[in-house]
This record gives structure tokens, C-alpha cells and sequence, in this order.
């Protein structure tokens, strides 16, 4: 029988907690030193704030038309006490998605190492935007949560949640799902139908979940987002599965040395594929890329830079850019601790329905998918220097981009006297 579904999970230890609530208290001080310095809303916060606050004040039926996402969050500040106080919700989060995590990895590899959560947590797009009282920490958190909860009824409940705080999780609902018939299947081997019914019948709890979602589809004239949908308007995106891939292999790079003699392997084993699909790659590229014009006119993002210094300064430079893609692909299949083609596949399916909407490049898009995939790596990359690289190299960048944001404003000649911040 599969080693995953026979296996109990490792119960947190007391050094977990400490832990958890450690990284906890380093990002209480980080968030209060943004505080001193950025005391107003910034960004994004500007419209959640606000809302937060209606909630504080027991309005619960005013909402800001420009929010797209559900009211979990200002919900949950209220219950945390934090109103007044709205970024210290996610110093509080950010112990609590570390443990998530620290069970869901354990769930998937069953190893007890405290890197792969910790490599999560300090993801630095992750960590600067939960500085700020921004959704994504507990979007990742319910998310992570509810994939590692083996009681089908409790995970829904927390699926749901999740959906809650951003209605694309809903996706990961269903790899949730998805997953768990593979590896069912798997274990059972014998009289395929039978055991799929089965499989089907105790996940009744998302059956439920999936109505609900239909029915908001329907109670929304059929959008996904609430609110304002000028900005969020549904594209064909294919090349933002690129620059995912592209993504995870710049945030784990130090794993990447101990991985070059296998993909230098693969790239001769596989070379007629991988020409063909560096055809498909640019015919997509060609076809369906799409230049946001908040990404073009918003120079307080690094995207921005990336975009004005490679991608815009000269019409081949995007299709220079498919080696790579190709090599990231390669070492995302190749670090998963997946024992069959259908994981990767429902990964790779799940978090191409999640981005390839979007017409705005943003690397905040990442965060789930990459953090599943941080969590499944196998056990070459147990490597205790390999590890403590990637944590330094996570705890380095969030250095920089801390200091950037804080201590480098810079002023737009239209808006006199109003700092502007570098973010992700």
C-alpha cells in the first residue's frame, strides 16, 4: 500500500510551536517598524483598511466597490482585536501558516525538517506583502491548511474558508480532490471503478462545497470577482505559466547545482520534445502574451523593471527567454516527490486554471503554487548547507526589499510630496 496514505502524519513538537512563534514575533517587530515609518495605508491598503474598520465599527453592510475579494479577512481582524492595528493580523498568521505548512509538507514526504515551511513562510513576495494588510498570508494559510487535513469534512469547512479570503482557491479545492483519488486508487490497485465511486462518496463534504461555489457564480451574473472587474478582466495568458516556472527556479536556485547532471540528462534524453515544445512556447508567446497597463505605468513594482529593461527593449528578447523556461520545467518535475505523472499534472493543471486568467503579471499569483510544489520536494534536497543557502538567500532579499520599501521612497513629479515604495 502507498506509503502516504498509511502513514500518520508527525504530530507538531514543542520546538514547532516555539518555532512557529518565533517567526511570529520576528514579523510583529518587522510590521511595527513599518508602522513607524509607513503609518498611513499604502497601496492596496487603502481599500482594505477602510473596510476593515466598517467591520470594527459593526457596519457590516458597507463595502468598498473597488475590494474584489471576500470579507474573511476584515471578519477575522475583528475577532482578533487587531482593528486599529490591521497589519499585526498577519504577525499572527504567519506563525500559524508555518505549522500549515510544517504539516502538509510533513504529509507529503514524511520527513520532519522545518526548512521546506520556513523556505515558505520567508518567500520574499510573501513575507513584504504580509507586512502590509494585504489577503495573501491567509489565503496561503486556509489553503494549506485544508490540503493537510486528511478528514475530508474538516477540510472542506476549511477549503471553503479559503475561498472566503480569494475565490480562486477554489482550485486548489478540487486538486485537493483530485490528489486524493490518485493516491486512493493507487493504494487499492484492484477494480478501478468501485474504488473511484468510493473515493467519490467519502469527499461528499466538497460536493457541497462545489454547489456553493456554483451558486456565487450564479448570485455574481457568473464573475469570479466581486466589485470593480475592469482591472481583472479574464484573458488567454499562457506565457504567466512560464514565469512561474521561471519563478520557483529563482526562489529554491541553490537546490539547483545538486540537480545539473540529471537535467543536463534530460535536455539530451529529451531534446526532438523539448525542441517541439520550444516551438509551442513561442507560438503562445507570440500569440497570447499580454502587457497590463497598470504593469507599464506603475514603476513602484520591480515587474515593472523587469518588463522596461528586458521584455519591452526589443520584440525577440521575450523569446530569448524559452532556454530557461525550459530547463525550470524540467527542475519542477524533477525535485517533486511524486511517484507518478498525476500530481505533477494536476499541479502543473491546477495552478495554470489559477494564472493563466489573469491579464496582470504579478508574482503575489505564485505564492500558492509555488508553495505546494516548495512542500513536495523529495528527499535529495534534504542537504542541510543547500538549505540554510535557500534560507539565506530568502532572509537576504527580504533585507533588501524591506529596506528598499521603508528606507528608499521616491516622489511622482504629478504627486508632489506623496512617497512612493518599492514592493514585489
Amino acid at each position: 500500500m502507498n506509503r502516504r496514505v498509511t502513514d500518520k502524519i508527525p504530530d507538531f513538537s514543542f520546538f514547532d510551536v516555539v518555532l512557529a512563534s518565533i517567526i511570529s514575533v520576528i514579523h510583529f517587530f518587522v510590521t511595527r517598524l513599518y508602522y513607524d515609518i509607513v503609518p498611513n495605508p499604502y497601496m492596496d491598503e487603502v481599500f482594505h483598511i477602510p473596510q476593515a474598520r466598517a467591520y470594527c465599527d459593526g457596519n457590516y453592510t458597507q463595502w468598498d466597490p473597488m475590494i474584489t475579494t471576500p470579507p474573511l479577512i476584515y471578519i477575522l481582524t475583528v475577532l482578533a482585536g487587531a482593528c486599529g492595528k490591521e497589519r499585526y493580523f498577519n504577525s499572527l498568521l504567519i506563525g500559524l501558516c508555518y505549522l500549515a505548512a510544517l504539516r502538509y509538507g510533513r504529509k507529503q514526504t514524511k520527513s520532519r525538517g522545518w526548512f521546506p515551511a520556513l523556505a515558505v513562510v520567508f518567500l520574499p513576495v510573501l513575507f513584504q506583502t504580509s507586512c502590509l494588510y494585504y489577503t495573501d498570508m491567509l489565503s496561503l494559510s486556509l489553503v494549506l491548511l485544508g490540503l493537510g487535513t486528511e478528514n475530508r469534512f474538516i477540510s472542506a469547512v476549511v477549503f471553503a474558508a479559503s475561498c472566503l479570503s480569494r475565490q480562486t482557491n477554489i482550485i486548489w479545492a478540487g486538486f485537493y480532490c483530485f490528489s486524493n483519488l490518485v493516491e486512493h486508487l493507487k493504494a487499492k490497485e484492484r477494480d478501478l471503478f468501485k474504488n473511484t465511486v468510493i473515493c467519490l462518496l467519502i469527499h461528499w463534504p466538497f460536493a457541497f462545497l462545489g454547489a456553493g461555489f456554483l451558486g456565487y457564480l450564479y448570485w455574481n451574473d457568473g464573475s469570479l470577482v466581486l466589485g470593480d472587474k475592469t482591472a481583472h478582466q479574464i484573458h488567454f495568458h499562457v506565457p504567466q505559466v512560464y514565469y512561474f516556472l521561471l519563478f520557483t527556479l529563482g526562489s529554491s536556485v541553490p537546490h539547483l547545482p545538486t540537480r545539473i547532471t540529471v537535467l543536463r540528462k534530460a535536455l539530451w534524453n529529451y531534446r526532438y520534445r523539448l525542441l517541439a515544445a520550444s516551438v509551442v512556447m513561442a507560438v503562445t508567446i507570440h500569440f497570447f502574451s499580454y502587457n497590463h497597463p497598470y504593469l507599464l505605468a506603475d514603476n513602484r513594482h520591480y515587474v515593472f523593471y523587469i518588463w522596461r529593461k528586458w521584455m519591452l527593449r526589443h520584440s525577440l528578447c521575450k523569446f530569448l527567454l524559452i532556454p530557461l523556461y525550459l530547463v525550470s520545467f524540467l527542475y519542477f518535475v524533477h525535485v517533486l516527490n511524486a511517484t507518478n505523472s498525476f500530481f505533477v499534472c494536476s499541479l502543473l493543471s491546477c495552478t495554470a486554471l489559477t494564472i493563466i486568467p489573469a491579464h496582470l503579471v504579478e508574482f503575489r499569483y505564485f505564492i500558492i503554487p509555488y508553495s505546494i510544489w516548495r512542500l513536495n520536494f523529495n528527499q535529495k534536497s534534504n542537504n542541510l548547507l543547500i538549505n540554510l543557502a535557500e534560507l539565506s538567500l530568502h532572509v537576504v532579499l527580504n533585507s533588501i526589499t524591506v529596506y528598499l520599501f521603508l528606507f528608499r521612497p521616491f516622489e511622482w513629479s504629478h504627486e508632489p510630496g506623496n512617497l512612493q515604495r518599492f514592493m514585489w
